[in-house]
C-alpha cells in the first residue's frame, strides 16, 4: 500500500463522519420539517500516482486539460488533483460521481484510458481505488 494504512484509515474516517454528518442532517430536518430528503450514497474515484520529477509539468498540462471536460461527464460531480506538500512527485486525483453506473461508464471510456495513459507514461500509478460510503474496492489496474 501506498502512503501507509494510517493515512488510508484517516480519509475513510473522514468521509464516513462526513456522510454520517449528512445523513444525521437529513434525519433531523424529516423529523422536525417533516419533509423527505433522499440521500445519495457517496460514490469516490481516488488514484495516487508518482510523477517523475522532469515529467511533473507535463503532467499537471496534461491533467488540467482533462480537468475541464471531465467535469462535463454526465454523472461526474467533481474531479480534483492534489499535490502531496511533502513529496512533490505524489499525485492524489480525485473524482465523485453521481452513481456507481456512471462511474463504470467512465471506466471503459476512451477519456479514461488517456488519463491513465499519461499517468503511466509520466510516472507510475501507486494505487487505485473506488471508495462509498460503504466499503473501500482496490481497483484492479491492468
Amino acid at each position: 500500500m501506498f502512503g501507509g494504512a494510517e493515512y488510508f484509515l484517516s480519509i475513510l474516517i473522514e468521509l464516513r463522519t462526513v456522510y454520517i454528518l449528512k445523513q444525521s442532517l437529513v434525519g433531523i430536518v424529516q423529523h422536525f420539517i417533516g419533509l423527505t430528503i433522499q440521500v445519495s450514497k457517496m460514490i469516490l474515484l481516488q488514484i495516487l500516482a508518482e510523477i517523475k520529477s522532469d515529467k511533473r509539468r507535463e503532467f499537471e498540462q496534461a491533467v488540467g486539460m482533462m480537468l475541464k471536460w471531465q467535469q462535463q461527464t454526465e454523472g461526474c460531480l467533481s474531479v480534483n488533483l492534489s499535490q502531496r506538500l511533502d513529496k512533490q512527485n505524489i499525485y492524489n486525483y480525485m473524482e465523485e460521481w453521481q452513481d456507481r453506473k456512471a462511474l463504470d461508464q467512465h471506466m471503459v471510456s476512451d477519456d479514461f484510458r488517456a488519463l491513465l495513459g499519461a499517468m503511466k507514461v509520466l510516472g507510475e500509478i501507486r494505487d487505485a481505488r473506488i471508495i462509498t460510503s460503504e466499503e473501500i474496492e482496490p481497483l484492479k489496474m491492468n
